[in-house]
C-alpha cells in the first residue's frame, strides 16, 4: 500500500515544498508589532510623541535597525503605561510620588549605571533638551531620550546585555557622542543596521 516503515505511515512532504505551517510575512512600510501607532490606546498616547520623536532622532543617529528601533518603542510605552501605577495614592503616598511615570522609570532603569558611574569615578552622561527643542518639560524630554538609548542599545546588544557593565559603558560612550554632537555643526543620520 506504499506505507513506509521509517515515516510510521506519514506522508513524505518534498524537499521543495514549503512546510505547511509557513505563511509569507508581509511587507508593508507601515508594520508595527502590537499597536498601530496612528491608534494607540490613551493610556500609551500620552508619551507616544516623546517616544517616537526620540527614536527617530537616536536611531537615525546611531544607525539602529528600524525594526529594533520600532520595538523598543513599544516597549518603552508600555513600561511608562505600567509605571502609571506610582501615580496612584494606594500605591504611593502623594509626598514620595514621582512627578510622572518617566520619572519613576528613569529612576528605576538609571539606578545601576549610577552606581557604574560612581565606581569608574566618571560622571553621568544624560540628555540635555532645551524648552525651545520640545513642546514638553525639558525635564521629561530629556529623561525620555535617556530611556530611548538605552533601550535601543538594549535591543541590539544581544550577550552583552547580560553584562551590565558593557551596556553602560556603550551607554555612557554613546551619550556622550550625542550630547557633543547637539553642541557641533548638524547631526548626522547613518543607514539602518550602521549599530550592528
Amino acid at each position: 500500500d506504499g506505507v513506509s516503515p521509517t515515516t510510521g505511515g506519514r506522508k513524505l512532504q518534498s524537499i521543495h515544498e514549503p512546510p505547511s505551517y509557513h505563511q509569507p510575512t508581509p511587507t508593508s512600510p507601515d508594520v508595527y508589532n502590537m499597536f498601530d501607532p496612528a491608534f494607540l490606546p490613551p493610556r500609551l498616547a500620552e508619551y507616544a510623541n516623546m517616544v517616537y520623536s526620540a527614536c527617530e532622532d537616536l536611531g537615525n543617529f546611531f544607525g539602529f535597525q528600524d525594526s529594533s528601533v520600532r520595538n523598543q518603542a513599544e516597549h518603552l510605552l508600555i513600561l511608562l503605561s505600567n509605571n502609571r501605577r506610582y501615580m496612584n495614592s494606594h500605591i504611593l503616598p502623594p509626598s514620595v510620588q514621582p512627578p510622572s511615570p518617566v520619572h519613576a522609570l528613569h529612576a528605576k532603569v538609571f539606578s545601576n549605571y549610577m552606581k557604574w558611574c560612581r565606581s569608574m569615578t566618571v560622571a553621568p552622561n544624560f540628555a540635555k533638551m532645551s524648552s525651545a527643542a520640545v513642546a514638553a518639560p525639558p525635564a521629561v524630554a530629556s529623561r525620555v531620550v535617556d530611556l530611548v538609548l538605552f533601550f535601543c542599545v538594549w535591543g541590539e546588544c544581544c550577550n552583552v546585555r547580560h553584562m551590565p557593565e558593557c551596556m553602560w559603558f556603550l551607554y555612557h560612550k554613546m551619550m556622550e557622542e550625542y550630547i557633543l554632537s547637539e553642541s557641533g555643526p548638524a547631526g548626522r543620520s547613518l543607514y539602518a543596521g550602521h549599530f550592528i
